[in-house]
């Protein structure tokens, strides 16, 4: 009877816990709950990533981080990272062992740990995920966590506040949030373009009003997309689209970018009229009406749905490009007899220098 019994509890310990680096440890709830088998592996630190934290009783001198998370495909795990890795780390320096758990130890602690280890071993996330499914089979990353796992990579492995696809990440999250009447996360500046009156740069390319001449946007800020299946999007033919997404750039007639309509990233001047679910735009100083804002999204009219949509019509902005002028090479520039440069009655310019618009 008794070599029966014994596989049972073995198998059940690698189930809950596994080894997966140096001083790291990938578990579930009831690994977390097995006091003495982790002062046994050195273990000093505990993270909980699950609805409830640990009873008091388990964490006793133990350094103990615990985050709200459910195992949800639209739970923000990216925003967490950071603080995750802190303590992480603060376990590695002080010569300890830490334990990151969930409930079930195959979605949640899996995600932290393997951008952890993509950010400490600079490897990249199908690398990371080998080695980690080597030494647990079981780990499972829902959809959701996976998708973030890529933009992590995107970013070079760090959390990049100015990458683009993080912001866009973020605004969506945002608009999910506003269509659910909750605002767990607040619209922070950096999540926004910053004003090109308040800070422009000679060189950049931007948008102003047509009426009052304020900048407004810079083409950088210019969410591009791919055309859409044009006017088959707006009846009977976008349900046969869907199931034929094939045909859908052959009902657009071309595959290449959009350049219809002008959708941006928010700026910081719409700071205060794009708090509600949809409105509309208008210049900050002449309050012309610009365009139009929905946190739900909008679709262009090359049939692509754009969310969070923030519509500029482009009649009413000017493209303004900088004038940059090529560098002097004082050898090449023409000079008369008395050793003067020879003007251009066109340009006003010496002979030899070029300007590009």
């Amino acid at each position: 009877m008794a070599n029966k019994k014994d596989p049972k509890p073995a198998d059940k310990s690698i189930d809950d816990l596994s080894a997966v680096g140096d001083g790291l440890y990938l578990g579930n709830l009831n690994a977390a709950t097995q006091t003495d088998q982790l002062r046994s592996l050195g273990v000093t630190h505990i993270l909980t990533l699950d609805c409830r934290p640990l009873s008091k009783i388990y964490i006793k001198n133990m350094a103990y981080k615990y985050i709200n998370l459910l195992d949800s495909e639209d739970t923000d795990l990216l925003r967490h990272f950071n603080e995750c890795f802190e303590f992480m780390d603060d376990a590695s320096k002080k010569n300890g062992s830490v334990l990151v758990h969930c409930y079930a130890g195959q979605s949640r602690s899996c995600t932290i740990m393997i951008a952890y280890l993509m950010y400490r071993d600079k490897e990249s996330l199908n690398e990371i995920y080998k080695k980690l499914q080597n030494k647990r089979p079981t780990i499972r990353p829902n959809a959701g966590f996976m998708n973030q796992l890529e933009l992590f990579e995107a970013m070079g492995n760090r959390i990049d506040l100015t990458h683009e696809g993080y912001k866009l990440y973020r605004l969506k999250l945002w608009a999910q949030s506003m269509k659910e009447a909750r605002q767990e996360t607040e619209l922070s500046e950096d999540m926004m373009a910053s004003d090109p009156n308040l800070n422009q740069n000679g060189s950049e390319t931007i948008y102003k009003c047509r009426k009052c001449r304020r900048p407004l946007f810079r083409a950088t800020g210019i969410q591009s997309h791919e055309v859409g299946q044009g006017d088959a999007a707006f009846d009977w033919r976008a349900h046969y689209l869907k199931q034929k997404p094939n045909q859908a750039a052959a009902a657009a007639g071309t595959s290449d970018a959009c350049n219809q309509s002008l959708f941006i990233e928010p700026v910081q001047w719409m700071s205060e009229a794009i708090m509600v679910l949809e409105g509309k735009l208008a210049c900050p100083k002449c309050h012309c009406k610009l365009g139009s804002f929905n946190w739900c999204g909008d679709r262009c009219s090359c049939g692509t749905w754009i969310t969070p949509a923030f519509h500029i019509q482009s009649s009413k902005v000017d493209l303004c490009r900088p004038v940059v002028s090529a560098a002097v090479n004082p050898q090449r520039i023409r000079t008369n007899r008395h050793n003067l440069p020879v003007m251009n009655t066109s340009t006003g310019l010496p002979v030899g220098k070029q300007i590009f618009l």
